[in-house]
């Protein structure tokens, strides 16, 4: 009877220490705190750098967290709010995009292919009219931007415009020694045989 009590004894000792040992840090907290401290421990232009690195290894999710890092520091860094525009691009968040890019031109009115991708995302929404206007920007620049080219085009071919004819004409001249453009040169032929068959 001693003995069974004696046990009974130990046995609720056992449970209220277990009870009071101290809860084990979730690790996933833990590493996420030290990469945090991490991050604030570096300069403006060393998150940029990390973050272009894990940019071009296609690693967006990391490049993201070292660019708002980043801009947390230094809100005026247009090739960090290019790159994010950049990233929410390639996941179709499009208003994220266009938001990016319209930052980064406000840093640095010059930046063309902030304005070229921003045109290029407006004329996927429909929105002709604010797209061209960013093509305009740089093709008084650079006349002979291909890709600013091809999508004057395309928005002259959307909203059915006389223009797009002779718009798709000129583009295929500029680009048809160009090898990188064969899609879209194949596109450029497609559209202008269509503009033509129309016509009769």
């Amino acid at each position: 009877m001693k003995s069974s009590i004696k046990n009974s004894i130990f046995f609720f000792i056992f449970l209220i220490l277990i009870s009071c040992k101290a809860p084990h840090t979730n690790p996933v907290e833990q590493k996420e705190s030290k990469f945090d401290i991490k991050l604030e421990s570096l300069t403006v232009d060393q998150l940029v750098n990390k973050g272009n690195s894990y940019f071009i290894a296609h690693n967006y999710r990391i490049a993201k967290t070292y660019y708002n890092a980043a801009l947390k520091k230094n809100y005026e860094l247009p090739q960090a709010h290019f790159n994010l525009g950049l990233i929410y691009d390639n996941r179709y968040d499009f208003d994220k995009a266009i938001n990016e890019y319209r930052i980064a031109i406000s840093e640095k009115p010059d930046y063309l292919k902030a304005h070229l991708n921003l045109a290029v995302i407006l004329g996927n929404k429909k929105r002709y009219k604010e797209g061209m206007k960013e093509i305009e920007i740089v093709l008084k620049v650079q006349p002979d931007n291909l890709k600013a080219l091809y999508n004057r085009a395309l928005i002259f071919h959307k909203t059915q415009s006389p223009a797009a004819m002779r718009a798709w004409k000129y583009y295929i001249e500029k680009a048809k020694d160009d090898p990188s453009q064969i899609q879209y040169l194949n596109k450029a032929i497609l559209y202008l045989q269509y503009l033509e068959d129309e016509k009769g």
